[in-house]
């Protein structure tokens, strides 16, 4: 699998390094014990396989649990009523949610989707949360790639991904 500097390096070719994910869906388990790599405890970020071009839309169902008593809790849009601070991968959005990052961007709350998250590279998963070694249950999040010759947001792109066949989901949410 190619690393995400690799395909960092490769962005400004406009090649993907990774593979093109063929398939117009694919479902991917998120632990809830996966979290960015560098974080206590946590087993490092899923990598999905998917290589994105321009832009793929997820939608994802599951409990996890918090807790040593295992009781699943939170689904992937996590807990709305706190939202993650100081220790947590990505602040400011509800805690022990679905979060995702393509290469090496950002991390964006992905919660129950529909989503979409637009750049170029690897597709990576985690769990919004700042001590994974007590949680427990999964994530199942869907990744299904998108067609985005109208615009998104202030975003407007033809995108490469439109010439592999089986497309037909919009980009737009």
């Amino acid at each position: 699998m190619t690393t995400p500097s690799a395909v960092a390096a490769e962005q400004g070719t406009g090649v993907p390094a990774c593979p093109i994910f063929q398939q117009h869906a694919r479902t991917v388990q998120v632990p809830a014990v996966a979290g960015p790599h560098g974080f206590p405890n946590a087993t490092g970020e899923i990598d999905t396989g998917v290589c994105v071009r321009e832009a793929v839309r997820l939608t994802a169902t599951g409990l996890i649990a918090i807790t040593s008593n295992g009781t699943p809790t939170f689904g992937p849009g996590g807990d709305p009523t706190r939202l993650a601070g100081q220790g947590f991968p990505l602040q400011g959005v509800p805690s022990w949610s679905l979060i995702g990052r393509i290469g090496n961007g950002p991390w964006q709350y992905i919660g129950t989707g529909p989503t979409t998250l637009m750049g170029r590279g690897e597709l990576f998963l985690a769990v919004n949360d700042d001590f994974y070694s007590d949680n427990s249950g999964f994530f199942t999040a869907t990744v299904t790639r998108c067609t985005c010759a109208a615009p998104l947001g202030s975003v407007t792109s033809g995108l490469a991904d439109a010439r592999l066949p089986g497309l037909g989901v919009p980009c737009s949410d």
